[in-house]
Order: C-alpha cells, then structure tokens, then sequence
C-alpha cells in the first residue's frame, strides 16, 4: 500500500476491531432535510451496532431543542422519531472534535463560515463525506475546495469523499430501492465510506473522480430550474426534454473545461444523469422554484426568500450565477444557462426569454 493509500479512520469491514475503543464517532454537520434523511438511515442500518454512534448540529439551534425534547425533526418528516443512536450537540466543537466520519450537509453558500476554525478539532484521519451540492457564487469554489482550504493549517491526512445521485431526502427516510456514487481519489477511503452508506435499499457505486461528480451534481440545479420553468409555463413533457437535452450539453462543455473526466458524465452515472432525471421529473426544490417563477407573481429573489422561510433552500439559486461566469470568463457558449440567468437575476419574462432561445440559427449538433 503506498502512502496514498493509508487510510483508517474507520473500522474497515474485514476487520474486527475499531481503531478507537468507544466506537466510531459520525458526525453530521448541518442537519437539514437530507442530512436529517441520511442519519435516519443509518441510524436504522447501525441500530444493533454498538461501534457506530451518530451525533448532529445545526446552527438553528430549534433543532436541538425540538430533538432533546422528542427525538424529531421540527421542520423534516415530524412523523419520524430516531432511535437511541443518535445526539445533538449544541456546538459544532464537541461535533468535531474526535469524528471518525463528517457528513456535511450544509447549504452550499454557508459551508465556509460553518468551517472557520474547525482545523484545530480534526482528527487527523478524519474523513468529510460532501452530501450537499453546489458552488460557493462568491469564489465559484466547488465545496471539496472549501473545506480544503479551511483544514489546511491541521493534521488531517485524508482525501474528501462526495456522495451524491439521484436522491431525494423522503426516498431516503421511505427505504425506497436507489442507487448512489461515492466519489474519492483514495481508493480505500471510497471503500470504507461506500461501505458505510451501501445497504440492499442503497446501492452504491465508486468513483475516483472527485472532480467530475462535485461539478455533476452543483451545476445539474440550473437545469432542474430550466425544467420547472418549461413545467410553469404549461409546455408539456417534449418541451422539458429538448430543453434538458441541451442543458446537459452546456454542462458537459463546462465540466470539459473544468477538468472533468468523461465517465462521469456517460450513460450509467447515478451522479449525473440519475440526478438529473429525479431533479427534472421528481419533485425538487430547483424544480419548484422554476416552475413558481412562472406562477406566483414574485419576482425570483423573493421566491427563495418565500422557500428558505418553509425551510427549502434553492441551490440553484446560485449555481446559476457561478455557472454564467464560469461560461463567460472561458468563453463557452451555453445559451440554457444564459436563458436561466436572465430569468433568474435580469428578471426576463420566462416566455419571452424562452422563444428567444428557440429563435436562434440553426446549429451543427456538437457546437
């Protein structure tokens, strides 16, 4: 094994022992409807494991109190009571502090304040597995990035591993059969965490490109806007389909330019192309929001202010904004992420600005 590969801060499945004597600490940070969904989950997967104990925090501190009080969600799934497995913490020191494994599931513009001082607390095999998907819209940094440069004064030792597909949180908490990818450019690192999140409800599947599955899932939320926009207008489903078809296009152009990898990107990828099907025909928060700019006679802003208050957040609200730069400072033509900023931050009128796309000349396929 080369020094790459010497990973082991969870228990590997092969062994019996685990490499700290009172069991493996998860720590969730953040604890909003999918991380809420994923602790859920493997809560009820560990729930006869004495080595497995899961602990949260969550800036809103109602959280904690509502979950002290009765073992629930206040905002997510109010029906669902967790098992004994699992604690709050009333601050994100004591969550970090000795984690074998940190779930982060944190909004995608709020990831580096949550991260501010957190160097000094890592255990140095820590692993941080990204559950959220975005792009911080005042760097256009990707959160691996993020959480790189704020534990880069630690002893921490290991890769950031990313999971992500086609997932929504109430799938999740019903056990309803999914499959997932588990990104890491440490092989036995992707093991252990694949190991910990696969179930027979839960397939996953590995992936070395860390890259390519980050860029997948942040910039597939302007497309899952664009199909709830085509929804709102009242096209049917040919409209929404022609017009992912390019979007995927666009991405794909970004990605390119980026540094992505092909794989991720082919036919069989849950992070990309399973995502985007349950992002544009399930129901989503970017797809809601798309559609209600077409309905609700607000402007796109005052939208998400209206969901953050029903505890929705719009990740591509932002991506959006990150992916129009990202395209026009590398001179990448992508007119679905022009048609969505218009609408989104120039307040264009959805119709008017979706005929304009459509009347545009006639193009050779692949340009």
């Amino acid at each position: 094994m080369n020094k790459q590969e010497k990973v082991n801060p969870v228990r590997n499945k092969k062994s019996k022992t685990s490499v700290i004597s009172n069991g493996i600490k998860i720590s969730f940070l953040g604890f909003g409807a999918f991380n809420c969904a994923i602790a859920y989950y493997l809560t009820e997967k560990f729930s006869k494991d004495d080595n497995y104990n899961f602990f949260f925090w969550d800036i809103d501190e109602n959280i904690y109190n509502n979950f002290s009080k009765n073992r629930k969600h206040p905002y997510h799934f109010q029906d669902i009571k967790f098992n004994d497995k699992i604690q709050g913490y009333q601050n994100k020191e004591d969550l970090i502090k000795d984690a074998d494994v940190v779930i982060v599931g944190i909004n995608a513009q709020d990831v580096n304040k949550a991260l501010e001082g957190i160097d000094s607390l890592i255990n140095k095999n820590t692993i941080f597995v990204i559950v959220s998907k975005g792009i911080d819209n005042q760097t256009n940094e990707l959160l691996s990035s993020i959480i790189q440069k704020n534990i880069k004064n630690s002893n921490f030792e290991n890769p950031i591993a990313v999971f992500s597909g086609g997932t929504i949180a109430s799938d999740i908490i019903n056990k309803i059969p999914l499959i997932a990818e588990i990104a890491c450019q440490n092989n036995v690192c992707t093991e252990l965490v694949a190991d910990l999140f696969h179930s027979d409800v839960l397939r996953i599947y590995t992936n070395n490109d860390v890259l390519s599955v980050e860029i997948a899932g942040a910039l597939k939320n302007f497309i899952s806007i664009g199909a709830g926009i085509c929804e709102g207008l009242g096209f049917p489903i040919g409209t929404k389909s022609s017009f992912i078809t390019r979007a995927v296009f666009d991405v794909y152009k970004i990605a390119k330019k980026m540094g992505a990898s092909d794989t991720t990107f082919l036919p069989g990828s849950a992070s990309f192309w399973g995502d985007i099907m349950l992002s544009c025909f399930g129901d989503t928060r970017n797809k809601e929001f798309g559609k209600r700019i077409c309905t609700d006679n607000k402007t796109p802003l005052e939208i998400v202010e209206d969901m953050r208050k029903e505890h929705k957040t719009v990740e591509g609200y932002y991506t959006i904004k990150a992916a129009y730069e990202i395209a026009k400072e590398n001179k990448i033509e992508a007119h679905t992420i022009d048609f969505i900023y218009q609408i989104v931050y120039e307040n264009a009128d959805p119709l008017e600005a979706y005929n304009k796309m459509m009347s545009r000349d006639i193009k050779k396929l692949g340009i």
